[in-house]
């Protein structure tokens, strides 16, 4: 960006020439003359400064052999007055048949062009204020200060060679169309993390950095920062999943990554029995249609097993006779649920409402069940268990302190099996696609115990 004394003499130099050419041209001189004589004298005063600052900058993809994808890099290039180009790599890729020579940019009907041109546009008004500040102070633009101030790049980076930061960048424009905005939003945070810690450990983040021992150092900087086990694992996985792509792309030389480590994590569910569920079914409302409509809508959810994303996003076009069909947003899966004894009503009490079940923002509806939990007599202590690191960290709460959207999602999970559903079924209608993810919503109750041992011995 420019600095304050940077600006100034630009404007000074702007009005000095503005001040020449109005005295030179009178007070009655016709807009047309004015524009052709500014024209001709910039001209003039250009041609003074053969070597200084580029003549246009401009975007094309460069005509090389593609990645694995069928890309190959945009390149940006700065024409001197002189005829010698400077040509640096943006740091994105595109298919030679999506990209509009014309314009500069990428097509429409391209996947993600909208974000891409953007992006690129960015780039674009970055390069214009560098080509101003090279003539205000008659400078000769190297290529390291388009790096620099263009690229945000370390200048010492080779030309079309992405770093970290301009990949995880890279990586989310691509997957936009396949991940949901959550993921979207957490890779993100991955990448202000990876940069926090190269600051605090005076670190230069390059793909180079991503050893087993950097894996090591990360993770406990993660947990210093008061994430649990849980929380910082989800970013080494994040980051295994970029490095990996970023291995294909031919980015990273080296495979450490696949041996990165992970804290040991406790998994630790909170759901309601039957009797539960049902007290905060039978609690009487009519005075508190807020809390009755949260009370509902967290039924609902224990009777189907949707995310409360996907509870947010039902439409009554995805309800049918006896079942309703969403796509989920987590997975873009499209998964078919039965309406049995427990969602019914509530889709019968809703009828004629914009939608089939209300549904309010995530904290407010979170805020409401700790509400109906307190005055469903839901007051059995639970052992909330949280490692950082080695160290583990044991709360014991009530019961209605720890509900949450997500407990409806599990306590359907916990009924489901109570109540004889294969898992394999049971998969189809929450949408997982591994045993082994669906494993992690299962705690055993007392009562699954009990009727396995009396199936087993009597």
């Amino acid at each position: 960006m420019f600095r304050a004394v940077q600006w100034t003499a630009l404007k000074h130099l702007i009005l000095l020439h503005l001040g020449f050419i109005c005295v030179h041209l009178g007070s009655d001189v016709k807009i047309r003359e004015f524009f052709d004589f500014l024209h001709t004298y910039l001209q003039k005063y250009i041609a003074m400064y053969p070597n200084k600052g580029p003549l246009r900058c401009s975007l094309s993809p460069r005509k090389s052999t593609p990645n694995h994808r069928g890309e190959v890099p945009i390149i940006l290039h700065l024409i001197r007055r002189n005829d010698s180009r400077i040509r640096v790599s943006t740091g994105y890729w595109i298919k030679l048949s999506n990209w509009d020579e014309q314009k500069e940019k990428a097509k429409p009907s391209a996947m993600g062009a909208m974000e891409l041109n953007i992006l690129l546009g960015r780039i674009i008004e970055k390069a214009q204020l560098l080509c101003l500040r090279a003539n205000v102070e008659e400078i000769e633009i190297t290529r390291s200060m388009v790096q620099e101030e263009v690229l945000g790049k370390d200048p010492g980076v080779q030309e079309g060679q992405m770093q970290p930061v301009e990949y995880i960048e890279f990586f989310i424009q691509k997957q936009r169309s396949t991940l949901s905005e959550v993921t979207l939003k957490n890779y993100t945070a991955l990448s202000k993390h990876l940069q926090n810690y190269c600051m605090a450990r005076n670190k230069k983040l390059r793909f180079e950095l991503f050893t087993v021992e950097f894996a090591e150092d990360f993770l406990n900087y993660l947990i210093g920062k008061n994430l649990g086990n849980i929380s910082a694992n989800k970013y080494i996985k994040r980051l295994k999943t970029v490095l990996k792509r970023a291995s294909l792309d031919g980015f990273l030389d080296n495979r450490d990554y696949e041996q990165f480590p992970s804290y040991p994590e406790h998994v630790d569910f909170v759901y309601l029995t039957s009797e539960e569920l049902q007290k905060l079914q039978d609690l009487d409302l009519t005075n508190s249609p807020e809390l009755e409509k949260a009370r509902d809508t967290f039924v609902f959810q224990c009777g189907c097993g949707l995310r409360y994303g996907d509870i947010q996003a039902l439409t009554w076009d995805d309800v049918k006779k006896d079942h309703f069909i969403i796509t989920t947003q987590k997975t873009h899966q499209e998964i078919r649920i039965p309406i049995n004894t427990i969602t019914r009503p509530l889709l019968d009490k809703y009828k004629g409402f914009e939608s089939p079940i209300p549904a309010y923002s995530n904290q407010t509806q979170n805020q409401y069940l700790k509400q109906l939990g307190a005055m469903a007599g839901l007051f059995d202590r639970h052992n909330k268990v949280r490692f950082y690191g080695k160290n583990r960290v044991q709360n014991r709460l009530h019961k209605w302190e720890l509900l949450s959207t997500h407990t409806a999602r599990r306590t359907f999970v916990i009924l489901a099996l109570e109540r004889g559903m294969r898992p394999e079924v049971l998969m189809r209608i929450t949408g997982h696609k591994k045993l082994s993810t669906l494993q992690q919503y299962i705690s055993i109750t007392d009562n699954v115990v009990e009727q396995e041992m009396k199936m087993a011995f009597g």
